[in-house]
């Protein structure tokens, strides 16, 4: 009789603890403590996190964009669909970005309007990127000028 008892409840508490594993696996979905998988969040393509408030993750956003359209400079140099000229030019532009990025944070502190500044100067930055690759230079197909912005 004791046996069959021990048996019963080693059964029991083993289906109890597998149900609260289970449970908290299936609540988790994986990605630990709120959605974070272990370590710092990465700005992913399609969001664009609020950056009006926190100097240091707006600095962090900042490198990250400077990376991004180095890297795709770079690449457009590889390619080819950028020229020496274009590419020195776009390269001048991300060091002015990182001059008044520094100049700004000489203070440990960005105003709203700083902040704002620097936002609109990296999109330029993206968006001159952007037309410099797609302008139809020192390629091998005869497209017109114009047909790269369709």
């Amino acid at each position: 009789m004791k046996a069959s008892n021990l048996v019963k409840t080693l059964i029991a508490s083993t289906l109890l603890s597998a149900t609260f594993v289970a449970g908290s696996a299936v609540a988790d979905g994986g990605y630990g403590y709120y959605g974070n998988p272990g370590r710092a969040p990465a700005y992913q393509a399609n969001e664009r996190f609020d950056y009006r408030y926190n100097d240091a993750r707006t600095m962090r956003y900042v490198d990250q964009m400077q990376a991004q359209q180095r890297a795709r400079i770079e690449q457009g140099i590889r390619s080819g669909e950028l020229t020496q000229k274009e590419a020195a030019r776009l390269l001048a532009e991300q060091r002015n970005i990182e001059r008044m990025q520094s100049k700004y944070m000489a203070d440990a502190r960005l105003a709203p309007k700083e902040r704002q500044r620097l936002m609109n100067e990296l999109e330029d930055a993206s968006r001159n990127i952007w037309r410099e690759k797609h302008d139809a230079q020192e390629r091998n197909d005869f497209r017109p000028p114009w047909y790269a912005y369709r």
